[in-house]
């Protein structure tokens, strides 16, 4: 699996800036946690979508540490530099949100705010219904797969299961540099370096058959949705309006129904605004945090 930037210089490599540590979880699975800031702020735990690692949040990490935050970004099993065990039973969303809960235990955070990116936004509201009472707020950005995701059973048919052996072979970088541009919308467009950073995880052929194996795996919503108004915390929904993996009006009908909640929305911005559009998407969270007491 030649070609990809090796672990050693995948983000944040040797940025001092960020520190990088391994979380042994009672399933014995280890997952990377990379965190900026000071360790005795109030923490953020950010965790990332499908297929993804904690380089969505390479601009947010360290603004939030700039902000006077402890800023944290996991990679969940599966994905990024963590531990990525085989079998389709580990890539449920029982599995995937016990994983989610287990991350945040670990960190034994005081009263964090928490959140995430799309499917990791999903993750971060089922570790707020489990431990309610331990979380300060909540960022959901692109929140996708509570509901379902559309196109869900075309994507599932165009990775069938007799082909699985497959995929660790065919996980060609043109795929990487095309799934990263649907992501975007209208504002910007990804660099080399972020089509190999997407890439570089194949060179594991266990991320592949994990990512698969979540694909069909994990319910995204369709047969158990999961309701928005049944979030208590104050929460920041934030999306963009040219997402391809949401319908931007039922975001905001879904999102209104959290009492007390701030949406906002991203002109023109597509599914990945931490990385198309970081700016906006930290003015945003940073006046959302301003108003907690």
């Amino acid at each position: 699996m030649g070609g990809r930037i090796p672990p050693v210089s995948m983000f944040p490599a040797e940025d001092p800036r960020f520190r990088v540590r391994m979380l042994r979880l009672p399933s014995g699975v280890s997952v990377r946690a990379v965190e900026c800031g000071d360790e005795g702020s109030r923490a953020i735990l950010l965790y990332p979508g499908w297929a993804c690692s904690v380089y969505t949040f390479r601009f947010v990490l360290p603004a939030l540490a700039e902000m006077g935050y402890r800023a944290i970004a996991v990679d969940p099993k599966g994905h990024g530099l963590s531990d990525k065990p085989l079998g389709r039973s580990e890539y449920t969303a029982e599995a995937i949100a016990a994983d989610a809960i287990d991350i945040f235990d670990a960190l034994a955070l005081d009263n964090p705010v928490i959140g995430g990116h799309s499917l990791g936004a999903v993750l971060a509201m089922r570790v707020a219904a489990e431990r309610r009472d331990a979380i300060r707020a909540l960022l959901l950005y692109s929140p996708v797969g509570y509901r379902g995701v559309p196109a869900l059973t075309l994507y599932r048919l165009l990775s069938p299961g007799f082909l699985r052996w497959l995929f660790p072979y065919v996980a060609w970088r043109w795929i990487a540099d095309v799934t990263l541009r649907i992501g975007y919308g209208d504002v910007g467009k990804p660099l080399a370096r972020d089509v190999d950073e997407y890439w570089a995880p194949t060179q594991f052929p266990e991320f592949t058959l994990a990512i698969r194996d979540l694909l069909h795996q994990y319910d995204f919503g369709a047969r158990r949705p999961f309701r928005l108004d049944t979030i208590s915390h104050p929460s920041l929904v934030l999306y963009g309006t040219r997402d391809r993996l949401l319908d931007p009006l039922v975001t905001a009908k879904d999102a209104a129904g959290i009492e007390g909640a701030v949406v906002r929305e991203i002109p023109g911005a597509g599914h990945v605004i931490c990385e198309e559009t970081p700016d906006l998407v930290l003015e945003a969270t940073g006046r959302f945090l301003s108003l907690l007491v």
